[in-house]
Parts: C-alpha cells; structure tokens; sequence
C-alpha cells in the first residue's frame, strides 16, 4: 500500500510599503500559531511563511508577485494556505474567490483566519460558497452595467473598445473619443485584396507580410493567416465599426451564406 504524503502547509503574507515591516512578524505568528493549534495534530508539515514586501495587491495578482508565485505553483493535493488576512493576500474578494475556486479543483485546502474559513469543515466551505455568491452576482452586475454601456456607445456611433476596428482609427476630440477613416490601414487592405485577386493565397500574403515584416501604415501585425483572413473579410463587408476576428467572421460568415459576399 502506498504511503500517503502528508500535507505541506504554506504561510503566506504581504505587505504595500516599506513603512509596514513589523507587519510581516505579525502575520507570521498568526499563521504559525493556527498550524500548531489546528493542522500539526493531523500529521501535516510546517513548510515555511512566504512573504512579499512592498507589492500592492492592486497591480500584482496573487500568482504574479515573487512569493506568490513560488507558493500558487508548489502546491499540490491535500496540501494547506494559510493567510492571517484575506487582503494580505489578494487584491479584492473577487480575485480570492478566483483563487479559491482553482485551489479547490487542485484538492489543496484554504485557511483564512479573518474570515473563519478552512475548506476542510462544513462551515468553512458555508463561508467560501457565500463568498462565491456573491462574487458571481457580481460578476453578473458588472457584465450588465458593460453591456449596457457598450450598447449606448455603440449606438451613438462611438468607440466601445480600446482596440479600433480594420480600417478605423480611434481619435479624441475635445475630450470625446470618436472612430476616423484609417485611410493607410485601407491602403495596405486593398492591396491584399489586389493580391487574392491576382491569385496569390492567404498563406502567400501572410508569408509576406511576415518575411517583410512591411506594416504598410498599419500598427496591425498581418504576418499570419487569420489575421489576412480578418483584414479580407472587413474589406469584403465595407469596413464596419466591428471588432474582432470573430465577430468580423461571424458576420462576414451570415452574409456570405445569404449569397451577398463572394467565397475568398
């Protein structure tokens, strides 16, 4: 019968600035205390507190700081976090839970001293279920207040995204932003489609493009067959204010079916 490997548990903290440093004593006492009160009876490891200082949580997700990193991709299945705070580790309740949500599926368990959550008891996972709740509703509600907005813009004819769309270019104008004629980028467009025309293939323009590495005006990397596909099928549809390759195909594809756009 195989041995089975005992749980490792790993302490993690941080802290923003160089102001916080009695902080880091602090946290590690904390998670310290909890595994010998509450994990070393079970047989577990004490494998050691991972710190990171002055990293805001804010700009560096959980598993992009340094010790962040280290402790995200060491652990393995039955395998223990803890953290004396839930924000010391992540930036929001949203990105715990994100965290949470992919710890669980790894088989390691979650301890959060703050909040009285340990993913091994019954009311532990009560707790992080809550937390989920309420993080998917706010998921939901964000993604309702951005589909309505970009519904508004989109009806006021203005840009909805930072990317422009084939043949367009976002420009600001007393401090509203607005779609202008790319006419260069258009340029560049009508000379693929006088390359298709003349026999060349989408590899052949690709290939092409990314021998030459020419960008023709455009900041668009057409070096790869998608991306001539996409910039053909904009030409083929006028040119609409719609972004990305598959929306532009999804609607490029519904046209051509109808039997209003030739096959490339």
């Amino acid at each position: 019968m195989k041995k089975q490997r005992p749980g490792l548990v790993y302490g993690y903290g941080r802290h923003s600035t160089h102001k916080q440093d009695l902080t880091q004593d602090v946290q590690k006492q904390r998670c310290y205390e909890y595994f010998q009160r509450s994990l070393l009876g079970d047989g577990c490891i004490w494998q050691g507190f991972y710190y990171d200082t002055a990293v805001s949580a804010g700009r560096t997700s959980f598993a992009e700081r340094p010790q962040g990193k280290m402790v995200f991709h060491s652990l393995q299945p039955g395998d223990h976090l803890v953290l004396s705070r839930l924000d010391r580790c992540f930036r929001s309740v949203l990105d715990g839970v994100n965290v949470m949500e992919m710890l669980e599926k790894r088989g390691v368990y979650f301890h959060s001293l703050d909040l009285s959550i340990d993913t091994r008891t019954p009311l532990g996972r009560y707790v992080r279920n809550i937390l989920l709740a309420g993080a998917e509703l706010e998921r939901d509600l964000a993604r309702e207040r951005a589909n309505e907005t970009i519904a508004y813009l989109q009806s006021q004819d203005l840009p909805y995204t930072r990317v422009a769309p084939i043949g367009w270019k976002i420009v600001r104008r007393n401090k509203r932003r607005e779609y202008r004629v790319d006419q260069e980028e258009r340029d560049f467009v009508e000379l693929l489609r006088e390359g298709r025309d003349a026999g060349a293939s989408v590899y052949d323009l690709a290939n092409y493009c990314w021998n030459t590495q020419e960008r023709f005006g455009t900041s668009r990397n057409f070096g790869n067959l998608s991306a001539i596909k996409w910039a053909l099928q904009a030409h083929a549809l006028g040119f609409p204010k719609v972004v990305g390759r598959r929306r532009i195909n999804k609607l490029w594809r519904e046209q051509h079916d109808a039997g209003l756009l030739p096959q490339f």
